[in-house]
């Protein structure tokens, strides 16, 4: 039985319904780039990576070796991934600090990774964004990326 998919590369994933890890093959269909991963109890994923395989494929040169962070925050438990938040067996800095600063979206984009379709309406303080921030320096020392979504806090940085 052909395929109509070529083979590009293994990796370990999760499952977006139990959040077990599991295993997942990188695939080209025609010009765009999937995971395609299964979960015993959950049954086939289809991921889109990429609308632009050539694109895809030619970023990797652009991966670097591992980083380990400034300060690892927990001991492992679970293992990796699911001991989440610079466990012990973390080998990578944080690529892009993510500090969510609300949770009030409620626009459930598919592809949004802040999951924010809360109905508690939680707005964090100033004052626990400069905390986290400052946690954030303490293990990448000088980070080169941070996302966070709020007008007020994008005024602490234009307003050093």
């Amino acid at each position: 039985m052909e395929k109509n998919y070529i083979f590009f590369d293994t990796t370990r994933s999760l499952c977006p319904k139990c959040k077990k890890v599991i295993d997942g093959k990188i695939v080209v269909e025609g010009k765009k780039v999937y995971m395609l991963k299964r979960c015993i109890e959950h049954g086939n994923f289809k991921i889109l990576l990429s609308t632009d395989a050539d694109y895809y494929i030619n970023s990797l040169k652009f991966n670097k070796p591992g980083q380990i962070p400034n300060f690892k925050s927990k001991k492992s438990d679970k293992g990796c991934p699911l001991d989440c938040g610079l466990c012990e067996e973390h080998e990578q800095h944080t690529c892009l600090g993510l500090i969510e600063i609300n949770d009030c979206c409620n626009l459930n984009c598919q592809d949004c990774f802040a999951n924010s379709s809360s109905k508690n309406k939680h707005f964090m303080t100033l004052k626990k964004f400069k905390e986290l921030l400052e946690y954030y320096k303490k293990c990448e020392g000088e980070p080169q990326v941070l996302s966070y979504l709020s007008l007020e806090a994008s005024q602490l940085f234009i307003h050093k």
